[in-house]
């Protein structure tokens, strides 16, 4: 399945920076493209409070990874 392969169905990691980890499971699994849902607890404020919004496009964008968010 390759870069279609859910981080899901990796090993779980713990991680306090969220975008992080995401930017480097892409690196290591060589992901392109990632989806995210509405997710219950608040993700999406937690990590633009992390890194930054805009600092996490612009790292995915760098690497050709793209980004669905599934609402």
């Amino acid at each position: 399945v390759g870069s279609e392969m859910c981080i899901r169905d990796r090993k779980q990691v713990s991680a306090e920076d969220i975008p992080q980890a995401i930017i480097a499971a892409c690196k290591e699994y060589h992901i392109t493209a990632i989806c995210m849902g509405h997710p219950a607890f608040k993700m999406p404020g937690a990590m633009f409070k992390i890194l930054g919004y805009k600092q996490f496009l612009r790292v995915l964008s760098e690497m050709k990874i793209d980004l669905i968010i599934i609402a």
